[in-house]
């Protein structure tokens, strides 16, 4: 039994879904205590209860504690199967960090998804990064699976649809260091129709490919049926060895020229950083380079690749070494 804790370092949820997927992935159970114990709502929340029945689901674990302000989660996982799973995060919760407990085990089972809740949220990677960014870089070595956005669902009520299909794989080495020539930039300005009278897709288009004419970037202007109104603007770059992405989410009081500015700036920032890949990414990539083997580099180490990096070295054992050099950061596994 290994034992978690879920206060180590920025204390977040990350602990909680790595924890949990890692544990299924390798069969040893775990017990997490003092689960986000120095935040200002401590314990689980819907997103993370939800993350927890996703992972459970894929491998007929027993648990105990997984309910919204538990502090204490013991999981017991049983064998990996194929399987589907209908999930609902509840309101607005995000898609995509539940994708993210699920991606890791499902590796050794097929799945089918369904998952229901936000789309696009402020403090987490949008359902488009993992479509655009996370899966296309892990399909490079080996990943396979599909995921594709049914209905969009932005703060509060949510109401968002992902299905998709996990297949199982086994990963080659990971080695990106350096991302090579650029071969596309594109992106897509997404607002609710409620938000077409204002054009708010459009003007999000126009100044962004305005700021990144030199990038000669394509770029959809779309609307969507959502249960709230919402929006954002997601820009993404294909390079020979890997993929970089940024988001800007629309809030109130927020006029679409300055979240096309937002996404621009960071875009750039992250562009004409030497790293392999975005600091999004830099967390995401680090339980796949523990499973198989490899070399990246990332522009920073954040709090969540310090989280990531304390449960990897629980459950496997290994060392994550970093280094710096020359303006990144080189993780090695």
């Amino acid at each position: 039994m290994l034992e978690i804790d879920g206060s180590h370092g920025e204390g977040g949820g990350a602990i909680v879904r790595l924890s949990v997927a890692f544990s299924a992935f390798t069969g040893k159970s775990c017990q997490i205590e003092r689960i986000r114990a120095g935040r200002k709502n401590p314990g689980l929340q819907r997103q993370h209860v939800a993350a927890v029945d996703a992972v459970a689901k894929l491998c007929n674990a027993k648990v105990k504690g997984n309910y919204p302000g538990s502090a204490s989660l013991l999981f017991t996982p049983g064998e990996l199967k194929s399987t589907s799973i209908d999930i609902d995060v509840g309101s607005a919760g995000s898609i995509a960090l539940v994708l993210q407990a699920i991606m890791i085990p499902a590796m050794k089972c097929k799945t089918l998804l369904k998952i229901k809740g936000g789309t696009v949220n402020k403090w987490a990677p949008s359902v488009g990064y993992i479509q655009n960014v996370t899966i296309p870089i892990l399909k490079k070595f080996g990943y396979a699976g599909n995921i594709t956005i049914i209905k969009h669902g932005f703060y509060p009520q949510g109401g968002g649809l992902v299905e998709g299909t996990l297949e199982p794989c086994s990963l080659k080495k990971i080695n990106i260091i350096e991302r090579g020539r650029l071969l596309q930039a594109y992106g897509t300005a997404l607002a609710s129709t409620s938000l077409a009278n204002a054009k708010v897709a459009e003007r999000m288009k126009q100044h962004a490919e305005e700021i990144l004419e030199a990038y000669t970037p394509t770029i959809k202007a779309e609307y969507c049926d959502s249960s709230s109104p919402g929006g954002g603007i997601d820009i993404y770059a294909e390079y020979e060895n890997s993929f970089i992405g940024t988001c800007a989410v629309a809030e109130r009081k927020r006029n679409a020229e300055n979240l096309a500015k937002e996404a621009c700036e960071e875009f750039i920032r992250a562009h004409e950083n030497p790293a392999g890949m975005d600091k999004h990414m830099a967390d995401q990539i680090l339980p796949y380079i523990a499973i198989a083997g490899g070399n990246v580099s990332v522009p920073s180490v954040t709090p969540h690749c310090q989280s990531n990096i304390y449960v990897i070295e629980k459950f496997t054992g290994k060392k994550i070494a970093c280094r710096e050099e020359k303006g990144m950061l080189l993780f090695s596994a």
